[in-house]
């Protein structure tokens, strides 16, 4: 491990890890880094001396080879996120090993680098992308440190018990709640008052980004940005949160008349103006369930109950944005009879092979169901039966899980997610035919093994081919290495017990052959590109009938 000084403080520090002295040499000769503004503030040459060399010189940014003894690449990117969630890290690479590099990419990395052959455009820009995010970075934390003072004025833990006490009837009368409300500078006396639920769009993806420390920093920003766009949009609000990723707008009007058709031009407006910065700052977009007008404060109760299950109705919208009080029908079940014809129409088109068809059916049955809109769980529930289309099979390659059309936030990403399915069921069943019946046997013995203790060796001597040659066949058929394609079915299958909710973590990972948690956690990141209880709690069924 070899630190360099630091020509200048201003320049972005730059940290190089690569086994090979010669590569480490190249690069730290090949390409201008003083005039790009960057220094390089030390080497190491392996993903241990890296963690020292970070604690000891702070860098900037991390050059990182994929293929490193003692910690792989991957392997340090994970440390570094979890230890330096500051640092940007690029992959070094010398040649175009995509798989490798998009599991990087998933772990956090910006970019990549070709060793060889040298692309001065390609670093710059891999650079640049982390420079950026280091700037982002820079300007959130600060602004976040600016508005600590902030959040203690605007008491956002007291209006989020203020309006849970509303809720459950502790403040039930219209003066006890004006005077209260008048305690936290809430204004609720006005002639008319409009309430909108609002929900984070896939909200269990946003809070799969955060960590339990950052969640709190992560809702405040998102607050913060709703209380100062409305803020700037001329006030007349009441901002409440409820749950991280949902909060409630009380809008107040003035006297006499109110028009309706001004109602809803001010709430569009005002979905509008959080569209763009909710979606750019933290990528997200919002749901709103909006309410009639009404008088009285003691209705935020009833209001409240009536407006969050108009929410309910963004399963059958394609986009986010408001959904008014006037503007949904009530629910009705499809009758048996389309349900039947829909299910015909799939197996012939099933049975055409045409993927095509497939898209065209999909399209069909989006539109049916939002002819009759039945209520979100049973049209999720009936897309779920079509799994009994597909009864499991000795597939050489078999498809992925069933996806979990009960974590979907719309009707549109259920018939995506199915119809995909379906599609990749069909490619693989296709490449299973053309694969050797050797390779199809070993397969299938992979596969009712997957809980035991598999060795090459093993597979070899069940379908009695010497393990080298079995290895290269398997290579040569499937596209990838025995040992891989062990590891890859055993973090499907371990996908498919998170969804089922059956089992502990740690009893589905060994059920799924892994002997060491620990690892499993390690691997199931690496591939997944989230941890276990993400990925949990992302597929996790978002109604419950």
């Amino acid at each position: 491990m070899e630190e360099v000084p630091t020509p200048m403080t201003t320049m972005k520090r730059i940290v190089l890890i690569d086994d090979e002295p010669l590569a480490r040499q190249h690069i730290r000769e090949r390409f201008p880094w003083s005039d790009w503004g960057f220094a390089i503030a030390g080497e190491a040459a392996n993903g241990e001396e890296a963690l020292e060399l970070c604690r000891s010189v702070d860098p900037d940014i991390a050059l990182i080879d994929i293929t490193m003894p003692v910690m792989d690449g991957l392997t340090l990117l994970g440390r570094l996120k979890e230890e330096f969630r500051r640092i940007r890290t690029i992959m070094l690479t010398a040649h175009r090993d995509f798989g490798y590099v998009q599991s990087a990419m998933q772990l956090g990395a910006v970019g990549y680098i070709l060793k060889s052959p040298v692309d001065l455009v390609q670093t710059k820009a891999a650079l640049d992308r982390a420079c950026e995010e280091l700037e982002r970075d820079s300007r959130y934390t600060e602004k976040v440190r600016s508005h600590q003072q902030l959040i203690r004025n605007y008491n956002y833990s007291l209006r989020e018990q203020f309006f849970e006490n509303v809720l459950t009837g502790s403040l039930s009368a219209d003066r006890e709640i004006v005077e209260r409300g008048a305690l936290l500078d809430i204004k609720l006396k006005a002639p008319w008052l409009v309430m909108a639920v609002c929900r984070v769009d896939a909200i269990e993806s946003f809070g799969a980004k955060y960590n339990e420390i950052d969640r709190p920093l992560a809702e405040f920003s998102l607050l913060e940005i709703v209380r100062e766009t409305l803020q700037d949009g001329g006030g007349g609000f009441e901002l409440f949160p409820l749950s991280f990723g949902q909060f409630v707008i009380v809008m107040t009007h003035g006297a006499g008349d109110l028009d309706e058709s001004e109602v809803r031009q001010r709430v569009t407006a005002m979905a509008d103006a959080l569209e763009r910065p909710l979606e750019r700052y933290l990528g997200v977009r919002l749901w709103i369930g909006v309410s009639p007008p009404f008088r009285t404060p003691a209705s935020m109760r009833s209001v409240y109950a009536q407006t969050e299950q108009r929410l309910s109705y963004s399963f059958y919208r394609d986009k986010p944005g408001p959904l008014f009080w006037d503007r949904v029908a009530p629910y009705r079940d499809v009758p048996e009879q389309e349900l039947n014809q829909l299910i015909d129409d799939l197996k012939r088109t099933l049975a055409s092979g045409d993927a095509g068809e497939l898209d065209e059916w999909a399209a069909r049955m989006k539109l049916t169901f939002r002819l009759h809109t039945p209520e979100p769980y049973k049209a999720k529930r009936w897309l779920d039966s079509l799994k009994s289309l597909f009864p499991d099979s000795d597939d050489a390659l078999p498809a992925s899980p069933w996806p979990n059309v009960h974590a979907c936030h719309t009707l549109h990403e259920a018939a995506l997610s199915v119809a995909g399915w379906m599609k990749e069921r069909k490619r693989r069943m296709e490449q299973a035919r053309r694969v050797r019946p050797e390779i199809r046997l070993a397969i299938q013995y992979i596969r009712a093994h997957l809980q035991d203790e598999l060795t090459l060796e093993a597979i070899a001597d069940h379908i009695q081919l010497s393990a080298s040659y079995m290895g290269h066949l398997f290579k040569k058929e499937i596209g990838t290495s025995v040992m891989d394609y062990i590891l890859e079915q055993r973090i499907e299958r371990a996908k498919s017990y998170l969804v089922s909710g059956r089992y502990r973590n740690y009893e589905l990972a060994e059920k799924a052959g892994f002997r060491n948690y620990s690892h499993f956690c390690t691997m199931f990141k690496k591939y997944a590109g989230m941890t276990p209880n993400e990925f949990k709690n992302k597929h996790k069924p978002l109604v419950t009938p």
